[in-house]
């Protein structure tokens, strides 16, 4: 009974704490003594149930898809990579398998909060704030008074949702957790992620504010996560060096790795071109040269996998008015304008200090020459690179000629 007073789920009961482990009616009216009296029969009556037999005969009340996928709601997890691996497609797909089946990013869902971290994000803007609020005086004309209210904030408001449906899953999306100081985030909120076999919080907090926005009790001040919550994040590999991630906080959420590896389903696959070393220019599968690209990186530069990249880093469009050569140049405008600078900072220029090996010509000292020579379709790759890329090349022109 102590425990159900602490934890704020027993309405009619209070501590004494004089002498320790005493409790009395909060309220000694008729009609609560009516009321608690009524709860306690109950709960007599609940002691003679055989719950088995009972959960035996009761039909199912929802179906057998959200039945079958249940079993991620009540977990905290992350979806890591790469950039462009799809990790924030791989987290919808889980929304829509997980109760929400026809969740759209784009229109959004009241079962789903959705943010995205960045440095300047805070934990007020979190939990929420109090604020001031201009309000008009009641009984007089053009007045207004300040008054100063807790503004929920993103987490207070999607828990808020769970606990008034607590039948339905509701989620929590935290897109790119590295690029904030994750830890300051949450602050207090920390210990909730904590998780019992049944979903819920192991450990409640105390936090009034946020338990009066939730519950709309002035009384209760303990909060915890509910089994329906789920809290899913990103983070992307190559960030993890923005802010650093301990090992208290890695151990709380399930880390589910996107591999840079396309999916069978990969349709992101048009055909861009390179220039060889003899000055041609060839074509290539998007996936081919990704594959060779990512292999490059890894076991010739000698670079971790965080600098690999994954095979929605580009979004090539697909276009039935553009001819095939418009389309062509428009991919290898993409290429020039969203992968170079990223293999010229975060690549070649690492690389010269983990290999002896070159991505790019040795010809090529900055980012102003390697942009223009790829513009004017002149050589950019180093040779070591270009004999792996014609291997890829082959399958591409014997696909052609019987074709």
């Amino acid at each position: 009974m102590a425990a159900a007073i602490k934890n704020d789920v027993e309405p009619f009961l209070e501590d004494t704490n004089n002498p320790i482990g005493h409790v009395k009616l909060k309220d000694t009216s008729i009609k609560n003594i009516k009321n608690y009296t009524e709860r306690v029969e109950m709960n007599l009556r609940l002691l003679n149930v055989d719950l088995d037999s009972v959960l035996e005969k009761r039909k199912p009340e929802k179906s057998e898809k959200r039945q079958s996928s249940s079993i991620n709601i009540g977990k905290n997890i992350i979806y890591y990579g790469a950039p462009g691996t799809g990790k924030s497609y791989g987290l919808t797909e889980l929304i829509k398998e997980n109760g929400i089946d026809d969740y759209d990013p784009r229109s959004g869902n009241e079962f789903v909060e959705r943010i995205t971290l960045h440095p300047e994000y805070t934990y007020s803007d979190f939990v929420g704030q109090i604020m001031p609020v201009v309000r008009p005086v009641q009984n007089a004309s053009n007045e207004k008074s300040i008054t100063y209210d807790f503004q929920p904030g993103d987490f207070t408001r999607i828990l808020r949702i769970a606990f008034e449906n607590k039948d339905h899953p509701v989620f929590l999306v935290m897109e790119e957790m590295s690029r904030a100081n994750v830890a300051a985030v949450l602050g207090d909120l920390f210990q909730l992620l904590d998780r019992n076999k049944y979903g819920y919080s192991e450990y409640a907090i105390n936090n009034p504010l946020i338990a009066k926005y939730v519950f709309a009790d002035e009384h209760r001040t303990n909060i915890y996560l509910p089994s329906n919550l789920m809290i899913i994040g990103t983070v992307n590999t190559s960030d993890q060096n923005v802010y650093t991630m301990d090992t208290a906080f890695k151990r709380r959420f399930e880390w589910r790795y996107v591999s840079t590896i396309p999916r069978e389903s990969f349709t992101n696959n048009p055909e861009i071109s390179f220039v060889d070393k003899d000055g041609n220019e060839l074509q290539i599968l998007w996936a081919d040269f990704l594959e060779t690209l990512n292999s490059y990186i890894v076991n010739t530069l000698k670079l971790s996998e965080d600098k690999q990249i994954g095979p929605y880093f580009v979004k090539f469009p697909t276009s039935d008015v553009l001819s095939s050569e418009e389309l062509l140049n428009y991919n290898n405008g993409l290429i020039r304008n969203k992968l170079l600078q990223y293999l010229w900072e975060d690549v070649a220029t690492v690389s010269s200090m983990t290999s002896g090996q070159n991505l790019f010509s040795e010809t090529i000292r900055s980012f102003s020459s390697l942009y223009s020579k790829y513009e004017n379709k002149e050589t950019i790759f180093s040779n070591s690179f270009l004999n792996s890329l014609q291997f890829k090349v082959k399958d591409v022109n014997d696909n052609n000629d019987g074709a």
